[in-house]
This record gives structure tokens, sequence and C-alpha cells, in this order.
């Protein structure tokens, strides 16, 4: 275990130790999705290549399961804990923070801390990690859980609740406390989850290849900026970490902010640091504590042959003349798509009835067959149309450059 777990830092020592004198600003952030997605991407980075490919392989199960096409890879499943509560599943709901108090005014406080918080669920999931003769289905539950968890133990709002006379109930971690960023009103909390930079961009998932490709430069930019000793990287100690964030959000999240006031420029710039900070060690916590975790489960070779073979399988079943191949007029492909669905797709079909084995056979071969052939011909033609488009040197050299970065 780092020796660093478990020790109370001051919070000077914690900035010699972790962040530049820039950032270590000591006067009187659950990250939203971009976040989340974020301090994943930086972790993966962080894997082995087996145990990429052990969670690759399972994150792929586990968007088969729901089934949940928003979370293709563990990146984008960084974001499922926040999907299931749009979902109106609220049993979940404290998962995502543990609000100790915070109480300068030293009132009397009578609310109850919850006992099922991030601290507990993520200390439970990690246990759950560690069962290696749980089931496929428990294990991605557990770690889909706690990369968005982890996560939220490193935004510094999910980790209080500031008591006052004001807020003789607590401020639910900045929730209610609404300031002004600029020309805007929003919640204290939400500023902190947006990593203080006002509105994030909104990636649609699952995220097209533009925006993946931007969603690994920004975790480029991250990890060129804010460096850390290994003692903080590998310090894995979900009480700890929360204990950490606990202090940024006393001595960084909370002075200079009054209630429906605007915020100084010097709170946001200090702000953005902090938060961009605290999301990029946690993904480098993240990825260490998943090259531990992922090295003992056992993912059995099916689950990786069929991970690693779904495109081959089918370019070496199906085979097509060249004249297929190349068809590429979107009216004959939908005229032969017609057919099939006169021919193939209704013959055998009673509504309300059971569909025969013979069916289903037949389906699954058509339906891999056409797929197969659009890809071929959807190559065919974007060679046709790629060969005449001119990208300029400059954007090829960006993506030369963080092309292998994803990968590697």
């Amino acid at each position: 275990m780092p020796a660093l777990v478990g020790l109370r830092l001051p919070l000077t020592v914690l900035c010699l130790l972790v962040l530049s004198s820039a950032l270590c600003v000591t006067e009187a952030l659950g990250w939203g999705c971009v976040g989340h997605m974020l301090l994943a991407e930086i972790a993966h980075r962080q894997l082995d290549d087996k145990n990429k490919e052990k969670i690759d392989a399972m994150a792929e199960v586990f968007a088969q399961s729901g089934p949940f096409p928003s979370s293709p890879d563990m990146v984008q499943a960084a974001c499922w804990a926040d999907d299931v509560k749009l979902w109106r599943q609220r049993a979940m709901a404290t998962w995502h923070y543990f609000d100790a108090p915070y109480n300068p005014e030293n009132i009397n406080i009578t609310d109850a801390i919850a006992t099922v918080n991030a601290v507990t669920v993520s200390r439970n999931m990690i246990s759950s990690l560690k069962n290696t003769k749980a089931p496929l289905y428990m294990l991605n539950f557990a770690w889909a859980n706690l990369v968005h968890i982890f996560g939220d133990l490193h935004q510094p709002l999910h980790t209080i609740s500031r008591y006052s006379s004001e807020y003789p109930h607590g401020d639910k971690g900045g929730n209610a406390v609404e300031v002004r960023a600029g020309r805007r009103k929003v919640k204290l909390h939400a500023l902190w989850d947006n990593i203080c930079t006002g509105a994030p961009p909104r990636y649609q998932r699952p995220l097209s290849y533009t925006d993946l490709f931007a969603l690994a430069a920004t975790a480029d930019r991250l990890l060129e900026t804010y460096k850390f000793p290994e003692a903080l990287r590998t310090l894995v100690d979900v009480m700890a970490i929360h204990e950490e964030s606990h202090m940024f959000a006393v001595n960084t999240s909370y002075p200079g902010v009054t209630p429906g006031a605007t915020l100084s420029e010097a709170y946001l710039a200090r702000c953005k640091r902090v938060a961009e900070a605290r999301l990029t060690l946690g993904g480098y916590r993240l990825g260490y504590l998943l090259n531990t975790l992922l090295s003992s489960i056992h993912v059995d070779e099916a689950t990786l042959e069929a991970y690693r073979a779904a495109p081959d399988r089918l370019l070496e079943t199906y085979k097509f003349p060249e004249a297929l191949r190349t068809l590429v007029d979107i009216r004959e492909v939908h005229e032969e798509s017609h057919m099939f669905a006169v021919n193939t797709s209704y013959p055998g079909v009673t509504p309300g009835a059971t569909l025969s084995e013979a069916y289903l056979a037949r389906c699954k071969r058509v339906a891999e067959a056409r797929l197969t052939l659009g890809g071929y011909r959807l190559g065919y033609l974007l060679n046709t149309l790629l060969s005449s488009i001119h990208v300029d040197e400059a954007t090829l050299e960006a993506y030369r450059a963080a092309r292998p970065k994803r990968g590697a």
C-alpha cells in the first residue's frame, strides 16, 4: 500500500506534493459526463495491454447486456451511473457523494449522514472485483459503477456539505448555492461538475470519431499540464481520497463565494486549475487501481475471442464477387434490401406466433451477410470519395501524434 494512504495531509504539504505553485492558492468538483469520460480516458491509458483487452472485452459484453448502446466502451460507460438516474432508478442516488459536514459556525447539526455513500460503495465495488468467482455480469456492474464513483470522489463538492445559519441543513455540496459565473446563473456544485469552464461540450454518445478525437486531445493536454509524484498517482484508499477532496472544498471551493454574487475571474481560474488537476489525478489513480484489480480477474477465452474476432469471422464467412462489393448506387442498394425484406424478412412470420428455429437461423445469416456486404461497399465508396479530399498537413500531424497514445 502506498505510504501516504490514510494520512491527513495539511493543505500546504499537499500543495507541495501534488500541484504546481500556480495551483496552490490557500487564501481565504461528480463531474459532468465529459469530465467522467476524460477521467476514464486517462485511466484507460494507464492500463497494460492485457488489462486493456480484458476491460474492452468486458465493456462490449456490458454494452450488449442492457443493451446500453451509449456505453460501448469503458470510457463512455463512465457516464452510465448517471444514465441510471435519468431512467428514474433512485435507489443508487446516495452512491455518488459523501457529504461530510463542514461547520465553521459550529451550529447544531441534526441531519444524519448517509451510511451508504461514495466511500462505502467504492469499497464494495472494489471488493466485488476481487471476487474472482463472480459472474461476468456482477464484475461488469462493479467496474461500471467504480469508474464513475471513484471519479466523483475526486470532485471536492461531492465530499462536503457546508452548514451555517443560512444553511442549517447543509448546502448539499453547493447544490443549494446559486452564484453567477459571468452572465450565467449556476449552482456552485454544477460549476465544479463542469470543470469551472461554463457549459462543457455536449457530446452525443456513442461518440463519433470526431468527438473521440476531441476527447483524446483534451486528455493529452491534461496529462501534459498536470504532473504528480508516484506516491500520489498510486494513492487509492478511498477514505484518504475523500479527506483530500474535502480539504480542497474547504480551502478552494468555498472561499470567495457569496450566494447570489458574481464569482471573480481569480476564483474561476483557480477553480478550473484545481478541477482539472483533480480530474487528471483521479484518472491516474483509477488506472492504477484497475490494473491491480483486473490482473486477478479471469475473462473466459470465448468472450475474449468473440471480442477479438467478430469482424474477422464475418469477413471469413461471407464472400462476395467484386461486382457486388463495388455496387454503391444507393437506389440499387435500396431495391436489393427491399427484395430481401419481401423474400426473407416476412415469409414465415405470423403476428403473435413464435418464430421457427429455421426462420431465426435464416434471419441471422441474411442480416450478417447484409452487414458485411455493406461494410465492403462503404469502404469502396469512401476510398473513391476520400481520394479527392485534401486534409492539411497540420491536421494529419495532430492525428498521427495523438492516435498512438489512445491505444498505447
